[in-house]
């Protein structure tokens, strides 16, 4: 068995004290020997409150962090956001290790995550088509009798609460996102497996991205798979808690079926088929996780149906927009 101890974590940090606390402690087991803590900086308007909060983090880190490891903290100066701060923080750990363990503040990992990473970055570290190693399947998003007898499964789909993965494909995150903003048929043979409807909205969901100054990180990582054909691995139980759920967070403020999803162990990590993704499934999973159709709706009903209840209430909230406009 593989050391779990030996792949460096990255953990990336701003402003929430409790939280922060809690993901600090989960290390504790783990004890991983090298660990990297990114800070993004203090929000000019609230500038003392986000440095008091730092601080506060970093006297827990002194006294959480109490086993021998190499730590490396880096703190940005002036805060750039959700959308481009996590890439800063996984380009600097990948300017200095060739595989790592990623995670944001409000993924609390289960003990085990750290063993199942580690075997799985050794087991894939040559096959270059697997981009990532998720340990979200929070819900779950798939529901463990859909592994059959396999431990994981492939989906073109990222899952980024807890992931890992290489520097090698870290290096080829594609931020040109020229071939989205396009209104043409030259970006249709990225998105060929899927139906029509479904090619049409996660283009438009991509262009969309693609008219922002900073294009959201995690984004950038979908359309980098995209292009490049490559899976995500997802576990058959979830392995990580996302606990960042509320006012204070940026983009979960409201609960769902993923919210403080409960963890179970792997007992054997195992995997017998081909490598490759299921079309249905991750159509099904793409409308939980991007399109906020609940999950006994995107696992139960037939897509049809699904794609109506997508088109209605798209319609619904355009319809809404409108009518602000009118009544300003």
């Amino acid at each position: 068995m593989i050391d779990n101890k030996e792949t460096p974590v990255l953990l990336i940090l701003f402003n929430r004290v409790s939280i922060s606390n809690e993901l600090l402690k989960s290390l504790r087991e783990a004890k991983p020997k090298i660990i990297y803590i990114f800070f993004d900086g203090p929000r000019d308007q609230q500038k003392n409150s986000d440095q008091s909060s730092i601080n506060l983090i970093e006297q827990d880190i002194n006294e959480i962090i109490d086993w021998e490891c190499d730590l490396f903290i880096k703190r940005n100066k002036n805060n750039v956001g959700s959308h481009i701060g996590p890439k800063q923080a996984i380009d600097w750990l990948f300017s200095k290790e060739e595989r790592g363990i990623i995670l944001e503040d409000d993924c609390i990992p289960d003990k085990y995550f750290f063993e199942y990473c580690n075997q799985l970055l050794s087991v894939y570290e040559s096959n270059k088509k697997i981009f990532m190693i998720s340990g979200d399947n929070a819900g779950p998003i798939v529901n463990e009798d859909l592994f059959n007898s396999n431990s994981y499964l492939f989906t073109k789909i990222p899952l980024t609460w807890g992931w890992a993965t290489w520097k090698d494909r870290w290096d080829k995150l594609d931020q040109n996102f020229d071939t989205w903003s396009k209104k043409t048929s030259a970006n249709k043979r990225y998105l060929n497996d899927f139906s029509l409807y479904e090619n049409l909205i996660i283009k438009k969901m991509l262009r969309r991205v693609s008219s922002r100054e900073e294009k959201n990180w995690d984004y950038v990582l979908y359309s980098t798979m995209i292009k490049n054909n490559c899976y995500s691995i997802m576990p058959k139980y979830n392995l990580i808690r996302n606990i960042g759920w509320g006012e204070e967070a940026t983009h979960t403020k409201e609960k769902n079926f993923r919210s403080f999803g409960n963890t179970k162990k792997i007992n054997i990590l195992n995997f017998d088929g081909e490598i490759k993704n299921s079309i249905d499934l991750d159509t099904r999973i793409s409308y939980m996780v991007h399109f906020g159709i609940s999950q006994n709706l995107a696992i139960n009903s037939n897509l049809n149906l699904i794609r109506i209840i997508h088109l209605f209430k798209r319609l619904r909230y355009f319809i809404f927009l409108i009518y602000k406009k009118l009544t300003k």
